[in-house]
């Protein structure tokens, strides 16, 4: 079984713009690679633009591409969600209970201690949650 995710950021209208990563979207890969591999808003909106990957390489010249067809997200609705914002990344993390996902629909800022540790914290960002109409 797979662990996907969204990657995604907030586009120059303010939209929510996203793709679908299939492999590795833990915290501990896929959160760690773009905190410390996809730094600016360039090189993530490249990222974004390849379209839904198969798994998130550390070089964006690397990034296997998805060969399904699979729409656009509207909704941060899969099991771990980035968003890049202000030259930031956050995460939003649903749970699978009873057959559907389910979202506390909080996103929190996405920090590691060092480059060499992959130990995280995550805080909780109250404007950002507002921004998608989530509450803390």
């Amino acid at each position: 079984m797979a662990t996907n995710c969204t990657i995604g950021y907030i586009n120059k209208r303010g939209e929510y713009e996203n793709i679908y990563c299939h492999y590795d979207g833990g915290i501990g890969y896929t959160g760690h690679t773009l905190f410390h591999y996809y730094k600016n808003f360039k090189d993530v909106e490249t990222l974004i633009k390849l379209g839904n990957l198969k798994f998130l390489h550390k070089n964006i010249q690397k990034v296997e591409l998805d060969l399904e067809p699979f729409n656009q997200i509207q909704e941060p609705n899969r099991e771990y969600n980035y968003l890049f914002k202000n030259g930031e990344w956050f995460v939003l993390i649903n749970n699978f209970e009873n057959g559907k996902w389910v979202s506390k629909k909080r996103w929190k800022k996405l920090v590691f201690d060092n480059d060499l540790n992959k130990e995280f914290y995550i805080k909780k960002i109250k404007k950002l949650n507002n921004d998608f109409g989530y509450s803390i």
